[in-house]
């Protein structure tokens, strides 16, 4: 019992003891006129994902400001913003308008 309560407190603990930040994770829902959008271009304060299958995007940042832009071909491109203040998973919706040939 005393060996797995250690590894508990060693697990909780070390992120902090070897002084690493707290992480947001986010969770990115994209849509167009309701149903998911594959292969879309996610960029989470700078860093690059796409959207799978499901229309969803995963990315890790730092806690707070975290901006959010979504391109997909034929689509305009969208923003989204949040402040992250807790080291959770944030899921944050995108719908895409479509683009109309003229």
């Amino acid at each position: 019992m005393r060996g797995e309560v250690a590894w508990l407190i060693a697990a909780i603990t070390a992120p902090t003891a070897f002084g690493q930040d707290p992480q947001a994770t986010i969770r990115i829902e994209v849509t167009a006129e309701s149903v998911p959008v594959q292969a879309a271009d996610v960029t989470v304060n700078g860093k690059s994902v796409r959207t799978g299958k499901d229309g969803t995007a995963t990315a890790v940042a730092p806690l707070g400001d975290v901006r959010i832009s979504v391109y997909k071909e034929g689509y305009f491109p969208a923003n989204a913003s949040l402040l992250a203040d807790a080291a959770r998973e944030w899921v944050v919706h995108v719908e895409l308008e479509p683009r109309k040939a003229v």
